[in-house]
């Protein structure tokens, strides 16, 4: 089965700036960081800077750091 985006742990958060990265094995896709990137621009509709990285590593179930600003 394809892996979700955890949206329900994201709606809490809405971001001024961010920096994610999604950590993942040999499963890592291009439609998994296209997800995760289109519900991060969702969650926060009106981030200034969101960039987004997707890396190698050995995390099985994938992982995704966060290191932003909220919103005030």
């Amino acid at each position: 089965a394809p892996l979700e985006v955890p949206c329900e742990q994201l709606q809490r958060f809405r971001f001024r700036n961010l920096f994610a990265s999604l950590f993942a094995g040999h499963d890592l896709t291009m439609q998994m960081y296209s997800d995760l990137g289109n519900a991060l621009e969702e969650i926060s509709p009106n981030v200034n800077y969101l960039i987004l990285a997707a890396n190698y590593h050995a995390s099985n179930p994938p992982v995704v750091m966060l290191l932003g600003e909220l919103e005030p």
